[in-house]
């Protein structure tokens, strides 16, 4: 996994220990509505072609959340699969190391969980370093999300 920062922890909700990305990249895969729809690829500066390029480490270590954020424009001026894009969530949030306090910005799983929030919302949350936490934190923007993610969580 080139690139990958993520430490190996374990956590709640039956998380995995170690992320796996290919995982991710199919689930983004399914988010995408084609050029059919947007009539051209922008790749790397689609929120989905920017994600995907993270998962294969094609991207430098030196991305930061500024940089996801950016998508943003891009994001609002494309459709995609909204059930695709809340599945690719929970497994980016199934993926998560629950780090808590070694929680660090430029881990890859954290940085595609901000591609994720930028694509369905147009800007990212602050991430406390767990999922349960993050998931009572974003049932304050969309309940109706989290009770999604938790079922597929579970």
């Amino acid at each position: 996994m080139a690139g990958s920062k993520v430490k190996e922890k374990g956590g709640e909700l039956g998380l995995k220990n170690k992320p796996k990305l290919e995982e991710i990249k199919k689930k983004l895969n399914e988010c995408c509505l084609s050029r059919d729809v947007c009539g051209e690829c922008s790749e790397i500066s689609c929120p989905i072609g920017f994600m995907k390029e993270i998962c294969v480490g094609n991207l430098a270590d030196d991305i930061d959340s500024d940089q996801v954020e950016a998508l943003s424009e891009t994001a609002r001026a494309k459709e995609f699969e909204y059930d695709s894009l809340v599945d690719s969530l929970a497994e980016i949030l199934m993926q998560c190391g629950n780090c808590k306090t070694a929680h660090f910005e430029k881990c890859d799983i954290n940085l595609l969980r901000q591609g994720i929030e930028v694509t369905l919302f147009e800007n990212s949350l602050e991430y406390p370093g767990d999922v349960q936490t993050y998931l009572d934190d974003l049932s304050t923007v969309v309940p109706e999300m989290v009770e999604s993610l938790k079922s597929k969580l579970a």
